[in-house]
């Protein structure tokens, strides 16, 4: 989740970078407006951003990270409450070796990385693709859900 706001972020930093100085500590509010509208912000966004910055004409860089770093104090809170679960899924053509990946990737999470894995078997086409899962799960020892085929 930090890489896409690392990016996002990245790209308006380099867009309010062509338009202002790297040298100048302040900025108009208008050109601010400017550049964060220019930058995709949204209109309301970008007016909730302006009421917070001081009471001038000119703000500072300093003014500027600190009201939109107060956007982003939750961001950590809310990844780690989507941290879990976790969920990969895997599709493919028959014969790609879905199935061996999967047993691999589960392995790996439970093994090395010291996670709980729960297997969903899914496949209704493929004749044996479930109890081939079924297998897997056995054999590295995590749990899985399925039906009868």
């Amino acid at each position: 989740m930090f890489g896409f706001f690392k990016k996002v972020l990245g790209k308006t930093t380099e867009s309010i970078q062509e338009i202002v100085p790297k040298k100048s500590d302040k900025i108009s509010k208008e050109l601010l407006e400017e550049v964060l509208l220019e930058a995709d912000v949204t209109y309301e966004l970008v007016e909730e951003l302006l009421y917070y910055m001081p009471p001038s004409d000119m703000v500072s860089r300093k003014d500027v990270k600190r009201v939109l770093l107060a956007y982003f104090i939750d961001v950590k809170k809310e990844e780690e409450k989507e941290a879990k679960p976790f969920v990969d899924l895997i599709f493919g053509i028959n014969g790609a070796g879905k199935t061996t990946t999967i047993a691999k990737l589960a392995y790996h999470y439970r093994l090395n990385k010291n996670q709980s894995v729960i297997l969903a078997a899914s496949d209704t086409f493929r004749a044996a693709a479930i109890e081939q899962l079924k297998r897997w799960a056995d054999i590295i020892k995590v749990q899985i859900v399925a039906t009868q085929q």
